[in-house]
């Protein structure tokens, strides 16, 4: 398997299982539409970032039983900290 193949397969499935359920006839929290794709876009690097990254695992291990996400980085938070420089989802901006 290439490492094409396996980022295709990654992305399509994320596409049939989460950016194809996405357009909702009405948002359960009362959100445009508009403001939900807007805010996928952005995520979309990120995403692009997994999709190789389990894209290189499926090629490495020759297998998707075993995919792991990658670890995610975490600010060091000290009595000092500004609480409000941390960016929470779901925050409006």
């Amino acid at each position: 398997m290439s490492l094409s193949i396996g980022g295709k397969y990654v992305d399509a499935v994320y596409e049939a299982n989460f950016a194809g359920r996405v357009p909702l006839a009405q948002h359960y929290n009362g959100v445009d539409q508009v403001a939900v794709d807007v805010r996928l876009q952005g995520m979309r690097v990120h995403v692009e970032q997994g999709i190789a990254n389990f894209a290189a695992q499926m090629i490495r291990n020759g297998s998707v039983t075993s995919l792991r996400c990658p670890p995610m980085a975490r600010p060091t938070i000290g009595l000092d900290y500004d609480l409000s420089e941390l960016s929470t989802v779901g925050a409006e901006g």
